[in-house]
This record gives structure tokens, sequence and C-alpha cells, in this order.
């Protein structure tokens, strides 16, 4: 299966990335680092593309400038929702 995996560099979405390919699965690492806005259901759906699920695994545990949890944790979510169902 391909795998898309929002939040793919951070902790929990690198060890399922790495726990997914070591089972013979493709991750699509999706992230700020690869240049995907947690709330740009247009990116997303891009970077979504070709993929048979989602993890979303981006999160915070504290807000710096942009990254509000408003931003990451609601309209992210709501986002990564709307990109998967295209």
């Amino acid at each position: 299966m391909r795998i898309a995996i929002t939040g793919g560099t951070g902790f929990v979405g690198r060890h399922l990335a790495e726990r997914l390919q070591g089972d013979g699965h493709e991750a699509v690492i999706v992230s700020r680092r690869t240049g995907v806005d947690i709330d740009d259901t247009e990116a997303l759906a891009t970077a979504f593309a070709g993929c048979d699920a989602v993890a979303h695994c981006a999160g915070i545990n504290r807000e710096i400038g942009e990254q509000t949890f408003e931003r990451v944790h609601v309209r992210g979510t709501q986002a990564v929702v709307d990109a998967a169902r295209r």
C-alpha cells in the first residue's frame, strides 16, 4: 500500500513510516519540511494523490508563531479530511 503520513518527520510519524516501510509499504511523508502546510487543502490533496490511505500524525504540543493549536489541530485536521476525501 501507498500511505501518506502527515507529520511524517515528527516523532510518531517518523516511527510509523519506518514500520510501514519495514512491512513493505510505501510511506509518503507530508510535513512542513516537505513544503506542505497542514491547513492547505490543495497541497495536501496533491500530496495524497495515488495514496491508498492517510495517517494523520501532525500535531504540536506548544504554540510557536503561526503554529497555533487552532491552525494545526482544528483547521489542519479539517484540511486533511477534506483532502483525503478528494
